[in-house]
């Protein structure tokens, strides 16, 4: 049943409001509000895992904590405080960014965004034997667009490899001299 109620405003016209318009009826249906999703609050000292993608021994000693992170090889991993995360990650540090050693904790990189974009290109070329196994044209894609720290463990693996004789390509390391400008063939005997 729909209640008409009729004003007069100050000028002396009439207007027909109808209220069951305005007031909500039960066959209506609701907007269902998306769940508020709260950010977790970090402890200083909860541990985050991280692993390297260094080949090579990484050390880390924190300003903050003064604690002393040590990854022995690529792929190992390490736990690093909140604490000694947040600076690296406020600065813009080399040792995430380029990057050195990876967050493994998906709560804490949907977050911080930023480290997404990076991590993602890293995710494409972070097994070292794929890269190598590259044609000479892929081989040279992703060295120019991989980044930093990757590109740096990427020389320490090849130099190994030449030097334990397990990589003989001489194109790739051709490749590598130009693109990353090291001199890799001076390994070669």
């Amino acid at each position: 049943m729909a209640i008409n109620n009729t004003k007069t405003s100050k000028r002396g016209t009439k207007s027909t409001v109808d209220i069951a318009s305005i007031v909500e009826s039960p066959a209506q249906e609701k907007a269902v509000a998306a769940p508020v999703v709260e950010k977790k609050k970090w402890e200083s000292e909860e541990l985050i895992s991280c692993h390297s993608i260094v080949h090579g021994e990484l050390v880390y000693q924190s300003k903050k904590s003064g604690i002393l992170y040590d990854w022995q090889d690529y792929g190992d991993e390490n736990e690093v405080e909140y604490q000694d995360l947040l600076p690296l990650y406020i600065t813009k540090s080399p040792l995430l960014f380029k990057p050195y050693f990876v967050i493994d904790n998906p709560e804490l990189l949907n977050e911080w965004t930023k480290l997404k974009d990076v991590y993602a290109k890293i995710y494409q070329y972070e097994d070292i034997d794929y890269v190598l196994d590259l044609d000479p044209e892929s081989f040279r894609a992703a060295l120019l667009t991989m980044p930093d720290g990757l590109k740096d463990s990427l020389k320490t693996a090849v130099a190994t490899r030449i030097d334990s004789g397990e990589f003989d390509s001489l194109q790739k390391i051709k490749i590598m001299d130009q693109v990353l400008g090291t001199d890799l063939l001076c390994l070669v005997s």
